[in-house]
């Protein structure tokens, strides 16, 4: 999912910064998928898309139409990039910190890693 569904998906929730920052990644994703059943993949993906579109276009008053209302706005930004953020830490591989740390116990006295 790109940051504007995910945008679109928190906004059209109802997703408020003050009640939902502190949530797992467990509850944000089942939010996220609950809500992609309520409204559909193929309107989550429109709406993304008009999104990305208005604001690559900066046709900023279209963006806002499409996300009324500044504080919700924001909100739905904040609480989208803070579950990429959660998507990326609790998805990615640990290959590159296992080698990070062989390569940091392996090296030899005095050199860096």
């Amino acid at each position: 999912m790109t940051e504007w569904e995910l945008q679109a998906v928190f906004f059209a929730a109802g997703a408020r910064w003050s009640t939902h920052w502190n949530l797992s990644y467990d509850e944000l994703a089942r939010l996220v998928w609950d809500q992609i059943d309520v409204l559909g993949w193929s309107t989550v993906r429109d709406i993304g898309a008009r999104i990305k579109a208005a604001v690559d276009g900066c046709q900023w008053r279209e963006w806002e139409a499409l996300l009324p209302g500044l504080d919700h706005r924001g909100d739905a930004m904040a609480l989208a990039a803070k579950f990429i953020r959660m998507h990326r830490r609790a998805t990615r591989s640990d290959a590159a910190l296992t080698a990070w740390h062989q390569a940091l116990t392996t090296a030899p006295s005095g050199v860096a890693a």
